[in-house]
């Protein structure tokens, strides 16, 4: 049986109304682009227009030519409201600023959530709450409706403009289907954190079209707990030092070793980072973008790194890819392999610096919340060598000089060439002095290496760094 017509506030209603305008976007010449939700039109194979769309509302961007002449196009297919400047969207507002930077935000909307009163916590959700046992009662019916509508309503803050409530929105959903009154008391919690940091947001910065963009990807994975054993995952994607789009989910398989679910995290965040550089690229061609993923994890960066893979583990990438995968060295050759496909570098970041860390476990979210300040994410530039802050530009600076600034364990020793060897304590040897002084040791060239490493450049034999590590280009 076919439905003739679709009655408003149905449940299919919304899905209708997208299929049928999809048909009519596409008789006007709209494409769909490889993001979720948003059409792109192209002249001359070129992008001119971009079109967003959440069920029946829709924002339009024209990239060449005026914008009227497209909203009047489809105002002649299908019955519209008179258009307005960018304001207020599903919940968000966008403020407009003098330099043409875009202010995000769901002020009005978090707070209007409603929630029972509590004392403002430090952060969503309590150190160690994933590791306690939930002995609690079970909700009521109605407890157990009202628990799905107001995490649904945190959820919507969380996936738009609020990274740092992702974490507490993910763990907090695994008590969809049986609520508890802890899991109520957790929720609570967050919503009176959401609404005491009501003022974050996102800032956006005009593209400019003859400078570098460079697209951070921060990965992460966390274990898994004896009660809740699936690992975590995390990552959190930059665009010249502004967060567009994050996520925080349970892995679907249990990881046999923290490798295995680091690189399941790591492929997660390469699959949307190469969509998104699908993306940018087919609407800014002109401009050179650099693509780096950002992982704390040394045991990935090393299989990545791995030469000669053996034949056999080569010849099952294909089959890896259909199943899932069984271990890791085999993934991790597929994850290769998009890399080089992506023209995607890799990269180790410190834990202490990594963005996606509070999506996969619950602690402090100071460090991704300070993408969120309107007056810090102010401050935040774009240089060369990618984003800094004053503050911390300074630090790295300075850390560039010590000695203890990598910590990796040496992937391979010489026999007979030690430069650490004691002669008792606070002295060196002889031989350490010298292979010191002549900067030839190999202990030297390996800290060489590991600080082009985490940079993302190479090395030859001689120590010198040759060009950043672009796979593929």
């Amino acid at each position: 049986m076919e439905i003739e017509k679709a009655l408003y506030g149905l449940k299919d209603a919304g899905r209708l109304f997208e299929d049928h305008l999809w048909d009519l976007l596409q008789k006007l010449g709209w494409e769909a682009s490889p993001l979720t939700g948003v059409f792109w039109k192209k002249k001359a194979g070129r992008v001119v227009g971009l079109l967003s769309q959440y069920v029946d509302d829709l924002i339009v961007v024209s990239l060449d030519g005026s914008v009227s002449e497209m909203v009047t196009e489809i105002a002649e297919v299908v019955e519209c409201k008179e258009p307005e400047r960018l304001g207020r969207y599903v919940g968000s507002d966008y403020e407009i600023l003098p330099n043409g930077r875009i202010w995000c935000s769901q002020k009005q909307y978090i707070e209007s959530i409603p929630g029972e009163q509590s004392k403002t916590p430090t952060q969503p959700l309590p150190s160690g709450v994933n590791r306690e046992e939930d002995k609690s009662e079970t909700l009521d019916a109605e407890g157990h409706k009202r628990y799905r509508q107001l995490l649904g309503e945190l959820s919507y803050a969380a996936h738009c403009t609020r990274p740092d409530l992702e974490y507490a929105s993910a763990w907090l959903s695994q008590f969809n289907q049986s609520p508890t009154v802890r899991a109520w008391r957790l929720l609570n919690r967050a919503i009176k954190y959401g609404k005491a940091t009501s003022n974050r947001g996102i800032l956006l910065d005009p593209p400019k079209h003859h400078e570098p963009m460079e697209v951070l990807l921060y990965c992460d994975a966390a274990g898994g707990s004896d009660e809740y054993p699936h690992p975590q995952t995390g990552w959190v994607l930059l665009i010249n030092g502004r967060p567009i789009a994050w996520k925080s989910r349970k892995q679907k398989r249990f990881a046999r070793s923290s490798n295995r679910g680091e690189l399941m995290a790591l492929e997660d965040a390469l699959d949307y980072g190469l969509v998104v550089m699908r993306f940018i690229k087919e609407i800014w061609r002109d401009a050179e973008m650099k693509c780096v993923i950002q992982t704390d994890s040394d045991g990935v960066c090393k299989m990545l790194k791995a030469r000669n893979p053996k034949p056999q583990e080569r010849a099952l990438v294909q089959k890896v890819r259909e199943i899932g995968g069984k271990v890791s060295i085999i993934p991790a050759l597929a994850v290769f392999d998009s890399l080089k496909e992506g023209k995607i570098a890799v990269q180790h970041v410190s834990g202490v610096q990594n963005y996606a860390d509070s999506l996969t476990k619950p602690m402090s979210v100071d460090l991704l919340a300070s993408l969120l300040e309107k007056e810090k994410a102010g401050r935040i530039i774009y240089t060369s060598t990618g984003v800094e802050t004053g503050d911390k530009k300074e630090k790295e600076m300075n850390d560039d000089n010590s000695d203890d600034e990598f910590p990796w364990p040496p992937q391979a020793q010489a026999p007979g060439r030690r430069d650490t060897a004691m002669a008792g304590e606070g002295h060196q040897t002889d031989r350490a002095i010298r292979t010191r002084e002549e900067g030839g040791g190999l202990r030297m060239r390996q800290r060489q290496d590991y600080k082009a490493i985490h940079r993302g450049t190479t090395t030859f034999n001689t120590g010198v760094a040759s060009a950043p590590i672009q796979f593929a280009m």
